[in-house]
């Protein structure tokens, strides 16, 4: 099987001390590998560093994207302030940060951005109670069983993210754009429901919506590598 390849590879790495190359188009086989990944988009290379900085710390979409799986999701918003409180509205809704706008953001308050947003930072809002938590609506498209939990791609009322490194193909049928959240696995939603869901808009990325360049990162993200 591909998984004990894989693991003997890296057993057979790690018992001896010479560098080693290894070429593969699977970003989940490069970054359970490596030691250091470098990233390569049409013969020229996008970014080099830890498989954890490459997904921490993606330098613009396209890596973000070709890095993690399930892949992340995007978001066309405008970082704004209203009475005080800080936060990225997205279509018809204003997701609160609770916390001041970070500061690389604040020249840009009212202009367009585009949000990375992991699956692990969207969660299913009819399992919890919290009265200061914003919710939005998304329509299920598809849901995926693996095991402990289930992989949900979620379409919501906002326009699907064009920026230089998107996927088109990750595009709704309607030109919405896409989130993937992973639900619990006893999970009871099926394709063309509509659920709550909440989006921790702390731990997203922040691009430049023309040159898809990274704008901030969440703050306890790790630091780029050297």
């Amino acid at each position: 099987q591909r998984w004990a390849v894989r693991r003997r590879i890296v057993e057979v790495v790690k018992s001896h001390p010479v560098s080693t190359i290894y070429v593969t188009h699977d970003q989940e086989e490069a970054m359970a590998v490596a030691d250091r990944v470098a990233l390569l988009n049409s013969g020229t290379v996008v970014q080099a560093g830890t498989p954890r900085s490459l997904y921490s710390r993606p330098v613009n979409v396209f890596a973000a994207c070709f890095v993690g799986s399930p892949t992340i999701g995007l978001l066309p918003a405008r970082p704004v302030i209203s009475g005080g409180v800080a936060g990225f509205r997205v279509g018809a809704r204003t997701l609160p940060l609770w916390r001041p706008l970070p500061s690389g953001l604040v020249d840009l308050v009212d202009q367009d951005v585009v949000l990375g947003v992991r699956p692990e930072h969207v969660q299913d809002a009819r399992t919890g109670n919290d009265p200061s938590v914003v919710t939005m609506p998304a329509t299920v498209v598809l849901v995926e069983e693996t095991g402990p939990d289930a992989i949900v791609t979620l379409e919501v009322a906002a326009a699907a993210v064009t920026t230089p490194g998107s996927r088109p193909w990750e595009t709704g049928a309607e030109g919405r754009a896409r989130l993937r959240s992973r639900f619990a696995r006893d999970t009871s939603v099926r394709p063309g429901e509509t659920v709550p869901i909440s989006v921790d808009v702390s731990r997203v990325h922040v691009f430049d919506p023309v040159t898809g360049q990274a704008l901030h990162h969440p703050e306890d993200s790790d630091q780029p590598a050297r």
